[in-house]
């Protein structure tokens, strides 16, 4: 099972950053941003 694992996450270990040149944490950081603000605009639409 440990073999499983370890197969399935090393790729994640050499995986480039989203945005060349942007901290791997500050990419992930605006992919959220823009991810719930786009699930608020979606809530507003539904209630507007």
């Amino acid at each position: 099972m440990s073999r499983d694992y370890d197969r399935v996450q090393s790729p994640h270990k050499e995986e480039t950053p989203v945005h060349a040149g942007v901290p791997r944490d500050e990419a992930a950081r605006t992919q959220l941003g823009t991810f719930l603000r786009a699930r608020c605009d979606r809530f507003d639409s539904i209630e507007g």
